[in-house]
């Protein structure tokens, strides 16, 4: 183990003692796969299932989900891709982060320790990194490519790479594609930075000491996490400026209540400002069938997340691939930790507070018994998705649902 010399990265040799990646391609759409695992008296259970329609030009799914545990740490990673190559960025972010964030923690002097905030940081931007940039950094046809030519006036940008071929010392590349008044300048290769892949993915991970059942979340864009404890005394705290505010949710009788991620849209108002008071991006923003997404003006290029790993070309207009992160805090016996894209947090098919209650539902109705919990959540919001967008368009879903034991 150790760091690899001068650039303060990871040694990419290191692998953690396990490390189970999970997607799904199994050809059947809204047909999960499932696989159980146990970190001491944690149970979880991972349940994906893709929707790859013809009309939305998909031909597996986009979600990903990693377990890795090394030693005394267990390390959730869930990605929700989107864009060309959504979920070839989601495999790789699961892949890369989940095994950099154990190996940080284990380079500690006292590895059973509360992890840091900035060690979560770190790990997300050398995953970050990783994935943003070709192996051999070279343009790559199709894919863009960052301009390192101080004497232009397009230095620090990306553009659209035209056409590259082994062995050019020219490279055109095209600005504002897609668009009337598009068009080309050339580059030397010298002068280019190829980008590995054209899309992103949102990210959320949860991190476990198994001895110490302490734990630290950290969330990008809209995939969120939900922590349901058995005592309203044993919720996260919210933290203070600095740390991640989780949104206290209740039932409608204020029995249960739960503390779930808050995404990173643009109808976050903390999101919104951020972006609007740089004066550094450029961006519009487009409203679509309720949603909000953030535009990227020089290229058309628009998402409906604000942050996330990946979307090199919408840096300038305010995308932000740094997570936030809670503070650490203690998982108590019987609560319910549950992880999922906005396949299954999907505000219109669950109302917060109806979730939760189905939730408690279940846990009455099936006991500890996490496969039948995480397979009826799973079931039921199949069925509500089918109602609300009337069988067409149903989005990959992908949640790992955990439950501490005593």
């Amino acid at each position: 183990m150790g760091s690899a010399e001068n650039n303060g990265e990871t040694n990419p040799a290191w692998q953690p003692a396990e490390q189970t990646l999970m997607f799904c391609n199994n050809g059947f759409n809204n047909t999960p796969e499932t696989s159980s695992f146990a970190d001491d008296s944690l149970k979880t259970v991972f349940v994906i299932s893709q929707n790859a329609q013809a009309d939305r030009n998909k031909l597996r799914g986009q979600d990903c989900m990693a377990r890795a545990v090394h030693k005394e740490w267990a390390c959730h990673v869930l990605c929700d891709g989107h864009g060309e190559d959504g979920y070839e960025i989601a495999e790789d972010v699961c892949r890369t982060l989940s095994s950099v964030i154990l190996q940080k923690i284990h380079d500690r002097a006292d590895a059973s320790q509360d992890i840091e905030d900035s060690l979560v940081e770190e790990s997300f931007a050398e995953c970050e990194n990783k994935i943003k940039w070709a192996d051999d950094e070279k343009p790559r046809t199709g894919k863009y490519s960052f301009i390192d030519s101080p004497d232009s006036e397009h230095h620090g940008k990306f553009g659209l790479v035209k056409e590259y071929k082994e062995g050019a010392e020219m490279v055109t590349i095209q600005f504002k594609d897609g668009t009337p008044d598009q068009f080309e300048a050339d580059f030397p290769l010298t002068n280019l930075k190829g980008t590995k892949y054209s899309g992103g993915c949102t990210c959320v991970c949860f991190i476990y000491h198994i001895p110490s059942k302490r734990a630290k979340i950290a969330s990008m864009g809209d995939s969120r996490i939900l922590v349901i404890p058995k005592s309203a005394s044993d919720l996260p705290e919210h933290g203070d400026e600095d740390h991640f505010f989780f949104e206290p949710i209740e039932t409608t009788d204020k029995k249960v209540v739960g503390a779930m991620t808050k995404t990173h849209t643009l109808k976050r108002h903390k999101e919104r400002k951020r972006i609007e008071d740089s004066n550094i991006h450029k961006f519009d923003i487009k409203e679509n069938n309720g949603s909000l997404f953030l535009v990227n003006p020089d290229t058309t290029h628009h998402v409906e997340p604000t942050r996330g790993m990946g979307n090199v070309i919408m840096l300038n207009a305010g995308f932000l691939n740094k997570p936030e992160v809670s503070v650490s805090f203690t998982i108590q016996p019987e609560t319910v930790i549950i992880g999922a894209s906005d396949g299954i947090f999907d505000n219109k098919i669950w109302k917060q507070q109806d979730f939760l209650q189905f939730v408690t539902q279940i846990r009455q109705d099936h006991g500890d018994n996490v496969e039948q919990m995480a397979d009826t959540i799973y079931n039921e919001t199949l069925e509500k998705a089918y109602q609300v967008y009337h069988y067409k368009l149903i989005d990959d879903m992908s949640m790992f649902f955990s439950v501490a034991g005593g």
